[in-house]
């Protein structure tokens, strides 16, 4: 049975409480993490400059967020690995 996290690791190493997260928008060149008043309490910077690529990095990172914040109680730590694959697409 895995223990139930309380914060995600971001890319740059800070954390975040899931339970301050309450919008995950993507922006040009990355997503951000919105708290209830709209505050940017967090960012992960999509580095691919390839168009095709750097939509599956916003999707991918899109979709892991809504996963954890649908179900917090389930929630696994993001996987970061696919946004250093800049020539891969």
């Amino acid at each position: 049975m895995s223990k139930t996290i309380r914060a995600v690791l971001l890319p740059n190493m800070n954390s975040v409480l899931i339970a301050l997260i309450a919008q995950v928008v993507g922006f040009e060149n990355g997503v951000g993490l919105l708290n209830d008043r709209g505050k940017m309490i967090g960012w992960i910077d999509i580095p691919a400059q390839d168009p095709e690529l750097r939509q599956n990095q916003f999707e991918r990172v899109l979709g892991e967020f809504n996963a954890i914040l649908n179900d917090p109680r389930h929630a696994q730590q993001p996987d970061y690995a696919h946004l250093n694959e800049e020539g891969a697409a």
